[in-house]
């Protein structure tokens, strides 16, 4: 759990990475983003930069001895075939970027996961996205906590 944990936190870590290292291939990106949102960002970063904001990232992370496990969810959380060691962990990355993805954009279909990666989780599409529900029930409470504690 630690470790899958650790992974979730440093996600995003790469689009982090790509805003600090490359300001101006950042803003760039975020425009040919904006204006083709059918184009992934990998494609985008691949275009611009010749290399994917998880390749830098899990890089930079494995070169910081993080455990190989995490660089490992970094760099493949988009690949949902992703099948060798430590896949679990890229693929809970990749079924959390889909969950959120889909409630983000109300647009279950553009946002499945596939049967493949239920199975290698040993998870239940229908229990996931259950709890996925429930958390996304609870967000207005907690961003209503998040502005009292602000004040």
């Amino acid at each position: 759990p630690g470790l899958a944990y650790l992974a979730g936190l440093l996600h995003n870590f790469g689009h982090l990475l790509v805003a600090h290292v490359f300001p101006e291939e950042f803003s760039l990106a975020c425009r040919y983003i904006e204006a083709s949102p059918h184009v992934s960002h990998g494609a985008v970063e691949r275009h611009l930069l010749s290399v994917t904001r998880q390749q830098l990232a899990s890089t930079l992370l494995r070169s910081w001895k993080v455990p190989d496990s995490v660089c490992s969810a970094i760099r493949y959380q988009e690949s949902a075939g992703f099948s060798e060691t430590h896949f679990n962990y890229a693929n809970l990355l990749y079924v959390a970027n889909a969950l959120i993805g889909a409630w983000a954009t109300d647009d279950r279909e553009s946002h499945a996961v596939p049967n493949s990666v239920w199975e290698r989780l040993g998870l239940s599409a229908s229990e996931a996205n259950a709890v996925a529900q429930e958390v996304f029930e609870g967000i207005a409470e907690l961003q209503e906590t998040a502005r009292q504690i602000a004040s």
